[in-house]
């Protein structure tokens, strides 16, 4: 699968996780991060708020202790 046939026509899924929590995903080497500059949201400038995986056809072990958002 492409990115570009993910970003335009599939599902994406959203899971609930914190700061710190989003800082350990980081660390795989399939995931990409988003600082907030604080013109988006109410949150704290230079905050993590976002961490994107890969798309893929399995939930791996880690994904499963989240919830959905």
């Amino acid at each position: 699968m492409t990115y570009m046939k993910w970003r335009n026509h599939c599902t994406k899924i959203v899971l609930k996780a914190s700061e710190s929590e989003l800082r350990e995903i980081l660390k795989r080497k399939d995931a990409r991060y988003f600082i907030d500059s604080g013109q988006t949201t109410q949150v704290r400038s230079g905050s993590l708020t976002t961490v994107a995986l890969f798309p893929c056809y399995e939930i791996e072990e880690f994904e499963k202790k989240y919830k959905l958002l």
